[in-house]
């Protein structure tokens, strides 16, 4: 068994990317009142990993079709749209895009937790999602605001100056040079401050009209305009963890001498553990609110299990490593004595490519598993023996089924660093080592591991968003570009 850790790219591409931001001051750098380089951190650095062939994409979209959109538009500019709305709210809760399925009901859970604790009637809701304007639930569209903005910046272009050109062109150099990605920042910086300085306007008219004194928001690093524009109008901003966190993920790990201008107040967390996964900004307010919607289905999971697990290896699969896992995946399941091999398609994966590339190279004992959304994948966790990913919030709820738990060495394993040393999953550097451990493991049913359960995915607490108003009464603002 080979005893040296295995070099994580994507950990390197990370401290190589600091090093320019500590050099170059990237995050006091701004167009127009815009800081490009903290708005889209994380988008700037997953294209560096994708130019540098160190990953895939993190997150594919779904295309909608031209009659979804068409249908769309009329109804959330004109009855949807919030700014041809009146009224008076307390709170403003931006629900997030990404459903899935509890009760039988798409729905997105993260967002429907705040709103259980909120009271409806000082509430305003809107909604993310481009392709339904009747959502059923009352919200109001963003995709109004986000075209409107669109329009505005159209007539109204940003005009960069020969200086910023010349400090953008200095950053591609840094980048091309550091990371080994060479990325086109020029006009992608332009477009995007073009239509943030209308957005940022449009929202803070709203929360001002309104009155809002807290915005909850998933994804928080996704809507940096909704931030300025809510400390520009007087309120507070809140995140609430959807997945994820680690000193691998950029929107959420401050390394010292790295501050954005568009951060949250407060981040609403899974569990105590969430408070030190990531080198939180210190001046962000952290709160435990639980994961109920995933602890429920966790215990049902293991609810519906008979305890019994099967010999089989449940790799599961993400867009940024999909055809790296897959080759670890087939390489694995070709040696002698390897047990069947079930591969967990992502949400976002690309079923019509991974099929192919299994019918270009058949193998008897890998099948490719889709659908379903998490509940199907909770209980193939508690049908397998073993399970096998990178990193995931999918690969900890595996682990607190108690699936016997295995890192494969490829970019972005050392998000689950922490894990492995904590003895909750083993870093496996090859598909050897893999069968290795499988053979040798004892795949008697596995305990339901409470603790790590209370740990990262702890019961909902009511009181949490309580506890963050009482905090912010007592401190001031955050300055804003708008003031």
């Amino acid at each position: 068994m080979v005893n040296a850790a295995p070099v994580d790219p994507m950990l390197a591409a990370y401290e190589a990317f600091v090093r320019i931001e500590r050099e170059h001051g990237t995050h006091e750098f701004a167009i127009d009142g815009v800081h490009v380089w903290s708005a889209i951190r994380q988008s700037i650095f997953e294209r560096a990993l994708l130019n540098a062939k160190i990953t895939k994409l993190f997150q594919t979209r779904k295309r909608l079709s031209r009659w979804k959109l068409l249908t769309a538009l009329p109804v959330n500019m004109l009855w949807r749209n919030p700014l041809l709305r009146f009224g008076r709210a307390k709170y403003l809760v931006v629900k997030w895009e990404r459903l899935q399925k509890i009760d039988g009901v798409l729905q997105d859970p993260i967002s429907r937790q705040v709103l259980a604790q909120l009271p409806r009637a000082e509430t305003l809701v809107l909604d993310a999602a481009r392709d339904d304007p009747f959502p059923g639930d009352g919200s109001l569209s963003l995709d109004a605001l986000t075209m409107v903005a669109r329009w505005l910046a159209a007539l109204f272009p940003v005009r960069l100056s020969d200086e910023e050109r010349r400090r953008i062109a200095t950053l591609e150099a840094a980048l091309e040079a550091e990371v080994g990605a060479k990325i086109e920042l020029v006009e992608w910086f332009r477009s995007f401050a073009g239509t943030f300085r209308f957005r940022r306007r449009l929202l803070a008219h709203l929360i001002r009209r309104r009155g809002i004194k807290m915005v909850f928001v998933v994804v928080y690093y996704g809507k940096p305009d909704l931030i300025d524009a809510a400390h520009s109008a007087g309120a507070r901003v809140v995140d609430m963890q959807h997945g994820m966190m680690s000193k691998l993920h950029l929107s959420y790990d401050v390394p010292e001498g790295i501050a954005s201008p568009y951060r949250p107040d407060g981040i609403l967390l899974f569990g105590e553990y969430w408070k030190s996964a990531s080198r939180h900004d210190p001046r962000i307010r952290l709160e435990v609110w639980g994961a109920p919607h995933i602890r429920s289905s966790i215990d049902g999971a293991k609810s519906a299990s008979s305890g019994e697990r099967r010999k089989i290896v449940l790799f599961l699969s993400q867009p940024a490593i999909c055809n790296q896992l897959l080759d670890f995946a087939i390489r694995f399941s070709k040696l002698p004595g390897a047990p069947r091999v079930l591969y967990r398609l992502h949400p976002g994966d690309a079923l019509a490519e991974m099929q192919r590339r299994l019918d270009a190279e058949p193998v008897e004992n890998l099948e490719i598993s889709s659908g379903g959304g998490g509940a199907r994948t909770l209980s193939l966790q508690c049908q397998a023996a073993y399970q096998v990913g990178v990193f995931s919030t999918a690969l900890l709820e595996g682990a607190a089924l108690g699936s016997l738990t295995f890192v494969a060495p490829l970019p972005g394993w050392t998000y689950m660093g922490e894990h492995i040393q904590a003895g909750h999953m083993k870093l496996v550097p090859s598909p050897e080592d893999l069968l290795e451990a499988v053979l040798a493991a004892d795949v008697s049913p596995p305990r339901f591991d409470v603790g790590l359960v209370d740990a990262i995915f702890s019961g909902a607490r009511s009181g949490a968003i309580k506890q963050l108003e009482h905090a912010f009464a007592h401190e001031p603002l955050p300055p804003s570009v708008l003031r």
